[in-house]
C-alpha cells in the first residue's frame, strides 16, 4: 500500500511539473531564474523533449535549446545517487538524434559543434537535501583510479524546491514558487491522514481559491468533468 501511495504521489508531481512549464514563456523564466539571464524571447527557445527516450522509462522529462545551451531539466520526488547516469543516457540520445538526418560526418577533419549541456533536477521529496547539490557520474567509478580523467562523465545540478528553499530563484520564478505552494499544501493535507487524492483535490480547491497556479488547475478540473 506504500508504494501504490508513494507512486501515486509521485506521478501527480510529475504531471503537473511538466504542465506548468508547458509553455516556452515559463520555461524560459524558469531558464533565466537559475541561469542568471534575462531573455525575453520565447521563440529563441526550442523544445526538443524525447518521448520516447530507450533508457530512462520516464516521459516527464524537458529537454530544450536556447541560445547555444542545451537543458534536460527533471522533477524528481526521490534521491537518487543515479541521477548523471540518467543524463548521460538521455544526453546521448539528444546528440544522436542532432546528428542524424543532416550532413555531419563524425569522420570529418573539421570539429562538429556541439550545444552545451546542462542537467538540472527539481527535487521536492520529503528526505532532507541541501538546497542545491551536484551529483557526478565519476563517483560510480571505481575507488582507486584516477576519476577526474575518465574518459565520460556527466554531473547533475540538484535543486530543492520545496516551499521556502532556493527562495532567490523562487522569486524570479513565479510558477516554480506555486507549483511549490501546491506542494506544500498537498503534504499538509496528506500529515492530516488524507488519503493522496483527497490530498490533491482539497489542495487544487484551495489554490484555485488563492490565485495559485489557477489557470492550470481549472483547466485540469475541466478536464475531469
Amino acid at each position: 500500500m506504500t508504494d501504490e501511495r508513494n507512486n501515486v504521489n509521485r506521478e501527480y508531481k510529475d504531471r503537473l511539473f511538466k504542465l506548468v512549464f508547458r509553455e516556452k514563456e515559463d520555461l524560459l523564466q524558469l531558464y533565466n531564474a537559475i541561469n542568471g539571464t534575462n531573455y525575453n524571447n520565447p521563440e529563441d527557445l526550442e523544445i526538443n523533449t524525447l518521448e520516447d527516450a530507450v533508457y530512462m522509462g520516464m516521459k516527464n522529462d524537458i529537454s530544450f535549446l536556447v541560445k547555444g545551451v542545451l537543458s534536460l531539466y527533471e522533477h524528481q520526488s526521490t534521491y537518487s545517487p543515479n541521477l548523471p547516469l540518467r543524463g548521460l543516457f538521455y544526453f546521448a540520445d539528444l546528440y544522436r538524434k542532432m546528428m542524424s538526418g543532416g550532413d555531419k560526418d563524425l569522420y570529418s577533419s573539421k570539429q562538429i559543434k556541439l550545444p552545451f549541456p546542462q542537467f538540472v533536477v527539481f527535487y521536492n521529496g520529503t528526505r532532507l537535501q541541501p538546497e542545491r547539490q551536484v551529483f557526478h557520474l565519476h563517483s560510480a567509478f571505481p575507488e582507486g583510479m584516477n576519476r577526474e580523467i575518465a574518459a565520460i562523465d556527466c554531473h547533475a545540478v540538484v535543486l530543492n524546491i520545496n516551499y521556502g528553499q532556493n527562495r532567490e530563484i523562487m522569486r524570479k520564478c513565479r510558477k516554480l514558487e506555486e507549483y511549490s505552494k501546491f506542494i506544500g499544501k498537498v503534504r499538509e493535507n496528506t500529515s492530516n491522514k488524507m488519503s493522496i487524492k483527497d490530498a490533491v483535490d482539497h489542495a487544487v480547491e484551495e489554490c484555485i481559491n488563492e490565485g495559485i497556479l489557477e489557470k492550470i488547475l481549472r483547466e485540469n478540473l475541466k478536464r475531469k468533468s
